[in-house]
């Protein structure tokens, strides 16, 4: 992913202390993958514990029952706040 978008998405993480790492997604692909093939900068956050893997990821389980409204919030402030520092 784009160097200067990851520094934007862990600076916007720190500053609101969200926890966060910088990392390689461990298995599947991301929806920015498409964009950054294309020569787009992109980055993509991962909003759940990838050091294990849960048996509803990407399956006919994954429903919004296992969606944290805490990891959509932090998702918008995050990305509410990128906008704002690349903006500035």
């Amino acid at each position: 992913m784009d160097p200067y978008l990851v520094g934007v998405a862990m600076d916007a993480a720190k500053d609101n202390g969200f926890k966060i790492r910088e990392g390689i997604l461990p298995l599947g692909a991301t929806d920015a993958s498409a964009f950054a093939l294309a020569g787009l900068p992109a980055v993509s956050m991962c909003l759940w514990d990838n050091t294990r893997l849960v048996p509803h990821y990407h399956t006919r389980y994954d429903t919004i029952d296992h969606i944290r409204p805490e990891s959509l919030s932090v998702a918008l402030q995050a990305v509410v706040d990128m906008l704002r520092r690349i903006d500035a």
